[in-house]
Order: structure tokens, then C-alpha cells, then sequence
């Protein structure tokens, strides 16, 4: 049984439509009647703090109960013409805003309007009509905007450091208050603001949020800076979900919460989770009907925490348990911050974007280059950031003493990884918290070396799949059958069972040997990467082009697009058994021997880590197989990083800044007195499945494979 939880699994995506307001200031149009049929209730979003003659942002929103509460926002219910959706769901697509003599905006627009003078009687008059009936309106007028908040202005920039249950983050900072020209990205997905003012900014990342740790960054007035915020699991499960009079059974509420650092927990901070019984008129739950439990850091040491109950009966039948958290945790500061080259109208120019005397906004002319960064490395936050930072490598450039030296890193680097944990494997029993530990461990130790890694999950979209299907199926170059990717995963499942773990498996029943059955899985495993490729291509298809595309198609999107194709992005996934060519051989693959191990396909952009590291977790074996991975030397997509290739030799004086092959270990037995455990790309271990590969998070790079990731071009790096 899984019960509504107040973090991710109570996070309820509302509708958003943000739209063009605008004051009641002669603009003539057409004369409007009123509208006379049903209506519906809806909230339009205002921000506290807004300043007279000042911009500032607001939106409308079908669900106002569900952001009613949140701190920064203030929420005013109001009524507009009824409109659903397909699905019998309130909705603001197909709705048309304006003030009372201004023109109609369809929803989706920016929401920025000028605070007129203070004493005037209304501050917004507002008409919001059905679009195929704009002359028919409801009049929404809004009296007055929320107060500054107690703290505003803010003193320092800072936002909640957990992910509130209904999904709103705010961030309290020095804003333009025009929530249009604020960038906002979280996991390098573009949000949209929901309301600014010149002292908060609101969003809601909905679906660009992942458990655990999230990576946001807020370009405004020409800052950039970077907010890490992590959005808890929470999840009720039970023995039995129906009892029998005076029956017990045992429940379970799950809380996944990420290793957060101790330094946002603070001395004292606590996160309150809370149990509720929905059904105590017929069951007794132990401990009372409504629990709550303080949680502090020491409670939750590996991210996670787990309460267990017991649920009594009183007649026969089911049972409802809610769980809800509540953060008692402080703001925390931007983990960086660094200047962005200004727009025109930039917070810090003392300039406002234009209006015209009707005190309607002006669009921004277009946002330079500098004010639309994909992502901002973490570090320690100052005033600016350059050069990046500096980082210890093993010197095997210059000298060849192989010491660890301490070397100038000039450049920021970032790229994006897909992950996916495949159901039903060793991985996926503990709700795939070893794979987001291996992704956590990676992120954190790319980011000593400034190379920001954003790892997206693979998610199914079953509609999109199978439309996916039907147009693979119709293909001359492919006219099997395709299967569905639950198809895949079952026959890898079952395959996987015959064989034993840590063992060789056994002879098939005609007597062939068992290596036929590691060859079926890794045939299998193949099959469910280019399903999963040809979805993330097909998600961006457009009608009219050739697919599947062809090598020069995602060529062309690379060189319009400059980002991977998504078939051309590397992909993770956490297996069982993966029997890979990834053994001994050279350049052109000769003499190479499959292996039962974690590993880079040398085939595919796919890295496999199989169920061997999990019981006990090889610590970083994700981040050994990406030290590989991103030097791949076919993959060459950013190939204006010369740039960061020569700073990084010059600021270190490399006189020999040749290349290792990308499969390359580095090797032992051949450095005296030089510890070969240093290196990430060092192993020890020829055995597949035999106990713990600890890679700890001193190991470091090499200087020749740090060039090697910045020659390869996967990752993109922004000259300083």
C-alpha cells in the first residue's frame, strides 16, 4: 500500500498559466458584455514585497489550495469562466486575460505589470473571458498586493534547502521584479518563474525535479547563482492493505531524503514527519491517530529513515495512513555565485525594462549569450568565480614523477548523463537508493575538477512509447516486431534468473555452454538501450523528418542544437549482469574478451553497472566508468574547448600534454614509490564479483586524462 506523503508523492503538479497583466489605462477595444455562464474558482499568485513603480510578476493557477500557505506568496482566490480539460480536470488553457480596455493575452505569456502609486483604489482590474468568447468576461479586480515580509529586504541571498510538499521553492534575494528576464533552470531544465518581486522569486521545477539532490540556478539582473535543494521520497507501505476485524499488521513510512551535508542541517534543524490515520473511525493505529516525529541529521545518516507502526482493525476492511513532512531547517546560501554579462536593462544598471504610458512591458530585447548559461558549477560562493578552482592530479605530463601536485583549473565544465535503474534488478530493491548514492558520488568528485555532471532519469512515457512503436513497426528498415520496453526488461529478468549469482552459469538444456546465456543478456541489455535511444529521439521528433534520424540527422541537430543528440547521450544503466567486450585488446578492438564487470560499452554510449557493486556498494564505481566514458574520442560534439585546453596548459607549464587512450587503466607496479591508489582509473581487482571495489573520493585524475576529457568534446567548457 502506498499512502500520500508530504514530499515527492503528495507533490501534486498544478496547472500554470502564466499571462500578460496589465493596468486599466486607455487602450481601446471592442466593449464587453458580462459573461453569465458557470464559473470556477482559481488563485492568481502574487509575491510579497512588491514596491510602488516597481515591476512585479504574478500568475494564475488552476489549483490555488494546493500553494495557499507558502511562505513569499500570497494566494487570492478568484473567479473566471469554467473551462476543463478532456479529462473533466479545471484548467486555464483556452482562456483569454486583459485589463478593462486592454487587449486580450492568451495565457503563457510573461506575468510582469508596474505597481501603480500607492493610494490608488485598485491596483489591478482584470477580465479574463473563454477565448472563443473574449467579448463575454468576468471582471477579476485585485485590491491590493501582499506586504513586504518581515525580512525583506533580504540580507543575503538564500533559499529553503528542502523541496516544500506542494513543490514551490522560493528564494529570497534582490530581484528586477520582472519575472520574464529571470532565468531559471533546476537539473538544466528551464522553469518558468511563477511570481517576483523585488525581493522573491517563486517557481515550481514540477517535473524537472529528482529525488534527493537538485542542482538550481537563477540568472537575474547579471548574478548568476547556484542553490542545491533537496526534494524528499516518502512512501507508506504495509503487510496487508485489507484486515479482518481486530486483525493487526505492521505499516511502514519510508523517507529518502539524499545525503544533504551537515552544514544545511545546522546545529538544531529538524525536519518534522507527521503520520496521520485517515481511517480512524474503523482502525486504531499504534501510538495515537496522529504522530508526529522529530527527525535530526544523526537520524538519518545514509539519507534515509524509517518508521514502523502497527494498524489494528476495529471491523473489517481497509485502511487509509497519510504521512506529511515539514522542514524546520534554515535557508541556506547560494553554493555559487558569479557576474553575467548584463542585458540591456540588467537589476544592476539602474535601469528598468521600458513600458509604455498605458504602463505596459516592453518585450527585453534578446538575452545575450552570458545571460542564458546552461549550468553554473558548484563552489565555494564569492563574489565572482574565475578561475574555476584548483585541484590535485597525478603529474604524468611533465616530469613523469607521478606525484600528486596541486594544478590551476581555468575552466567550467558541464555535461548531461542519463541514468536509469532497470526494474526488477538487485538495484531496484531499496527504491534505487545505491544508484542515486553512485550518482551522488560521481557529481560530487567531477565537481572538484569543475566538470558539473546533470544526471537525467530515464522516466517511460507509455503514450509516447507507444506511439513510438507504431511508427517503428511501420518502418521498411524494421518491420518486426518492436517490442515494449516492459517486454525487454521481463525477458532480461527472466534470463538473468538462470543465472547464478557470482557463479558460471550452467550448461543450457541441449548441452551448450553457459556462456550462451551471458551473451543472451548482454543481447538483451543491447535491445533495451536503442529502445530507450530511439525514445528519447522520438520525444524530440518532429513530424515530417526522416526517423529513425540517421548519423547525419543528429550530426545537423548537434550543430544547430549545440548539445548531444539524445541517442548520442550517455547513458547509465544499473543492471544485474552485463557480459561486455572490455577486456584486453587495442585501438581497433582485437583481442578482446567479454567480461562479468562494470563497464563501458565500447559500441554504444552506454556505461552497465552491474549488481555486483551493490551488497556491499563499491564506492564511486559509477565515477571510475565516467572517467572512461569522457574521453571517448568519438564523441567530439564540443570541439570549441581548445580554448580551456590551452589555458589549462599554460597557467600549469605542461610540456607534454599528450593523450591515454580512453579505455586506459592507470597501470601499477611501474611508479617505485608512487602510490598507483591514488588514481580513479586505477583497479585491483580481475574478479567481476568479488566483495567491495573501494574507490574512495581521494583518488584523482591524471593531467593527461583531464585533457583527454577536455580534447574528447563530451563535455562543454566555457572559456575564462
Amino acid at each position: 500500500m502506498s499512502g500520500r506523503a508530504g514530499a515527492r508523492t503528495g507533490l501534486l503538479p498544478f496547472e500554470l498559466a502564466c499571462v500578460m497583466i496589465v493596468l486599466t489605462l486607455g487602450i481601446s477595444r471592442a466593449a464587453t458584455q458580462p459573461y453569465h455562464g458557470k464559473t470556477m474558482l482559481v488563485g492568481i499568485v502574487l509575491p510579497e514585497g512588491c514596491l510602488p513603480k516597481h515591476p512585479c510578476t504574478a500568475s494564475l493557477v488552476a489549483n490555488p489550495d494546493e500553494i495557499t500557505g507558502t511562505r513569499g506568496v500570497v494566494v487570492r482566490k478568484v473567479r473566471v469562466p469554467e473551462h476543463k480539460d478532456s479529462h473533466g480536470h479545471a484548467t486555464l488553457e483556452g482562456e483569454v486575460i486583459s485589463s478593462a480596455h486592454g487587449e486580450h493575452q492568451q495565457a503563457g505569456g510573461p506575468t510582469t505589470f508596474v505597481v501603480p502609486e500607492t493610494g490608488a483604489s485598485t491596483v489591478l482590474s482584470l477580465e479574463v473571458a473563454l477565448a472563443n468568447e473574449p467579448d463575454e468576461t468576468v471582471p477579476v479586480p485585485i485590491r491590493e498586493l501582499p506586504p513586504p515580509h518581515e525580512n525583506t529586504p533580504a540580507k543575503q541571498p538564500a533559499m529553503a534547502p528542502l523541496v516544500p510538499d506542494n513543490g514551490v521553492c522560493v528564494v529570497h534575494d534582490e530581484f528586477t521584479g520582472d519575472g520574464r528576464a529571470t532565468r531559471i533552470k533546476v537539473n538544466g531544465a528551464d522553469v518558468p518563474a511563477l511570481a517576483e518581486s523585488p525581493s522573491v522569486l517563486a517557481f515550481a521545477p514540477e517535473d524537472a525535479l529528482q529525488t534527493g539532490q537538485n542542482r538550481i540556478v537563477v540568472v537575474d539582473g547579471g548574478t548568476t547563482k547556484t542553490y542545491e535543494a533537496w526534494a524528499p521520497d516518502l512512501t507508506i507501505d504495509s503487510n496487508k492493505t485489507t484486515l479482518e476485524q481486530n486483525e493487526s499488521t505492521q505499516f511502514r513510512v519510508k523517507l529518502d531524503l539524499g545525503r544533504m551535508p551537515d552544514s544545511y542541517w545546522g546545529k538544531s534543524g529538524a525536519i518534522l514527519l507527521t503520520i496521520k490515520n485517515d481511517s480512524d473511525a474503523t482502525a486504531s493505529m499504534s501510538g495515537g491517530d496522529e504522530i508526529t516525529v522529530p527527525l535530526h541529521r544523526s537520524d538519518t545518516i545514509d539519507g534515509t529513515y524509517t518508521y514502523q507502526g502497527t494498524i489494528t482493525a476495529k471491523e473489517p476492511g481497509q485502511f487509509e495512513i497519510q504521512a506529511a513532512i515539514q522542514s524546520e531547517l534554515a535557508d541556506a546560501p547560494p553554493v555559487s555565485v558569479s557576474e553575467t554579462p548584463p542585458n540591456q536593462y540588467a537589476a544592476n544598471s539602474g535601469e528598468t525594462p521600458p513600458y509604455t504610458s498605458e504602463g505596459i512591458p516592453v518585450a527585453n530585447p534578446t538575452p545575450t549569450p552570458g545571460h542564458t548559461t546552461e549550468k553554473v558549477p558548484t563552489a565555494t560562493p564569492t563574489a565572482t568565480s574565475t578561475p574555476c578552482k584548483d585541484a590535485s592530479f597525478i603529474d604524468d605530463s611533465n616530469d613523469q614523477d607521478l606525484k600528486v601536485k596541486v594544478e590551476k583549473v581555468p575552466c567550467k565544465c558541464h555535461a548531461t548523463v542519463l541514468w536509469y535503474v532497470i526494474p526488477n534488478t538487485k538495484w531496484s530493491t531499496d527504491g534505487g537508493k545505491a544508484a542515486k548514492e553512485q550518482r551522488d558520488q560521481a557529481q560530487a568528485w567531477f565537481e572538484k575538477y569543475c566538470i558539473e555532471l546533470t544526471f537525467r532519469e530515464f522516466k517511460l512515457d507509455e503514450d509516447l512509447e507507444k506511439r513510438l512503436i507504431k511508427k517503428m513497426t511501420t518502418q521498411p528498415i524494421n518491420l518486426a516486431k518492436y517490442d515494449s520496453l516492459k517486454t525487454l526488461i521481463a525477458k532480461y529478468n527472466a534470463t538473468v534468473a538462470s543465472i547464478p549469482y557470482g557463479q558460471a552459469p550452467p550448461k543450457g538444456p541441449n548441452g551448450e555452454p553457459g556462456e550462451v546465456v551471458l551473451k543472451e543478456a548482454e543481447t538483451e541489455i543491447e535491445e533495451i538501450y536503442r529502445h530507450i535511444v530511439n525514445l528519447e529521439d522520438f520525444a524530440n521528433w518532429t513530424p515530417g523528418q526522416k526517423f529513425p534520424p540517421t548519423a547525419d540527422d543528429l550530426k545537423k541537430r548537434q550543430k544547430t542544437t549545440g548539445a548531444p543528440a539524445p541517442s548520442n547521450t550517455f547513458t547509465v544503466l544499473f543492471l544485474d549482469e552485463w557480459y561486455n567486450n572490455n577486456g584486453e585488446g587495442n585501438a581497433s578492438g582485437e583481442g578482446l574478451h567479454p567480461y562479468r564487470v562494470s563497464a563501458n560499452s565500447r559500441e554504444q554510449n552506454l556505461i552497465g553497472i552491474t549488481r555486483y557493486e551493490v551488497d556491499p556498494l563499491s564506492p564511486n564505481m559509477l565515477t571510475h566508468e565516467l572517467t572512461h566514458a569522457l574521453r571517448y574520442p568519438n564523441l567530439s560534439y564540443h570541439n570549441d574547448n581548445k580554448k580551456c585546453h590551452e589555458e589549462f596548459v599554460t597557467a600549469n607549464q605542461i610540456r607534454n600534454p599528450a593523450h591515454r587512450d580512453w579505455w586506459d587503466h592507470y597501470p601499477a607496479g611501474t611508479h617505485g614509490d608512487k602510490d598507483p591508489n591514488r588514481a580513479m582509473t586505477h583497479v585491483t581487482r580481475t574478479d567481476g564479483f568479488v566483495g567491495e571495489f573501494d574507490l574512495n573520493d581521494d583518488r584523482v585524475l591524471t593531467v593527461t586524462e583531464y585533457l583527454y576529457i577536455n580534447d574528447a568534446g563530451y563535455v562543454k567548457c566555457d572559456a575564462p
